[in-house]
């Protein structure tokens, strides 16, 4: 393998990792939302 694939491989994986931090912070932030929203009625 020549060093700019292997440039591009090690981006793509940095890649899918910020997307799966996005995705379950973004979960987890909805999660949240509805037990805040049982807990506390908004009025």
């Amino acid at each position: 393998m020549s060093r700019s694939e292997i440039e591009s491989e090690i981006r793509a994986k940095r890649r899918a990792e910020l997307r799966g931090y996005f995705v379950e912070g973004g979960l987890g932030a909805a999660l949240f939302a509805v037990l805040a929203a049982q807990f506390l009625p908004v009025t």
